[in-house]
């Protein structure tokens, strides 16, 4: 996972998550699901071996202070729990990808899908704050799986207890609570996001919000 503060405390707040002065919340958890399973699936499990002896023995977050910080001073606390039997278990993966996003339909089909890592997709986070996007489409192997105007997407989001974020579009498969609702990645050939834009911006973000296994 890798992401701007801002960026983070963005998603958080579309999940709920009210911003906080001077506190960044770091979820490896999902929030807002309906059962404790849901939420606890992507926790990160360390110390605990599978079947081939694989387990994660390091877990690192390196945070990034401005040059211009005057006398910064940084705490951390996490929640922690006792190690579950079976190995890593799923992993939350957070990726960015800068695109430009030009007028009319755009389409992008390179994102990483499919193997161990990119199993499944939970969510995208476009952050887009003038390109106006109208219109998301998700596609798997050209059928299509996916799609919503921007303006019944945060109404579908806001009636789920999800709060938009102005400048955000977001396709959000655990809106209404689910965690086993993700779009399947494995054994597919051809991911798309597909968005109509109206007006042309450069380098947007776009986030992928993936589950999978530990992978090498």
């Amino acid at each position: 996972q890798e992401y701007s503060a801002a960026d983070r405390d963005a998603m958080n707040q579309h999940d709920g998550i009210p911003a906080e002065s001077g506190v960044l919340f770091i979820p490896l958890n999902t929030e807002n699901m309906k059962t404790r399973d849901g939420e606890e699936m992507t926790g990160i499990n360390t110390g605990s071996r599978d079947q081939q002896g694989r387990y994660i023995s390091k877990y690192t977050i390196e945070i990034d202070v401005p040059g211009d910080a005057t006398s910064p001073t940084l705490d951390l606390f996490a929640d922690t729990d006792k190690a579950a039997p079976g190995g890593p278990g799923l992993i939350p993966r957070l990726l960015k990808f800068p695109y430009d996003l030009n007028a009319g339909e755009r389409q992008i089909r390179d994102l990483p899908k499919g193997g161990v890592k990119f199993a499944r997709v939970r969510r995208l986070f476009v952050k887009a704050s003038s390109a106006n996007i109208s219109l998301l489409k998700v596609e798997l192997d050209q059928k299509k799986h996916f799609e919503r105007t921007d303006a019944v997407n945060r109404a579908a989001q806001t009636r789920a207890r999800r709060n938009p974020q102005t400048g955000w579009y977001v396709i959000d498969r655990t809106e209404r609570g689910y965690a086993g609702d993700p779009f399947p990645l494995t054994g597919v050939s051809d991911f798309a996001l597909i968005m109509e834009v109206g007006t042309t911006q450069a380098n947007c973000p776009i986030y992928v919000d993936y589950v999978g296994g530990l992978g090498n």
